[in-house]
């Protein structure tokens, strides 16, 4: 599944399966966000084992956006699936760190 919402430049894709992998490219601020949630609340974690959130191309993320991230954390949580992270750019980097949640969500790869 693929949403993508020009105006902002913003998408986000879901390659299905037991381990599965959400790709957000963009800004996931408080414009998208929302479009973010909904491809999220679409996601069916009953038989996932592992998520992978991959933000090596988002451009930019804004509180909103980290509490969409959390949210899909949660959900993972509650469902016993594992969710990690590709890290973003340094500067969206920043936002888990200056925030403490660098600390508290698991990130795979190079943290840039």
């Amino acid at each position: 599944m693929e949403l993508t919402s020009d105006p902002f430049h913003f998408a986000v894709s879901v390659a299905p399966g037991p381990d599965i992998l959400i790709t957000v490219t963009g800004e996931l601020d408080l414009a998208t966000t929302p479009a973010f949630e909904a491809a999220i609340a679409d996601i069916d974690l009953g038989s996932v084992r592992h998520a992978v959130l991959d933000l090596e191309r988002l451009e930019f993320m804004d509180a909103i956006g980290l509490r969409a991230v959390l949210a899909l954390n949660s959900k993972c949580d509650s469902a016993s699936a594992a969710l990690t992270i590709r890290p973003g750019p340094r500067h969206v980097q920043r936002v888990f760190e200056l925030t403490g949640y660098g600390r508290e969500l698991t990130f795979i790869g190079r943290q840039v």
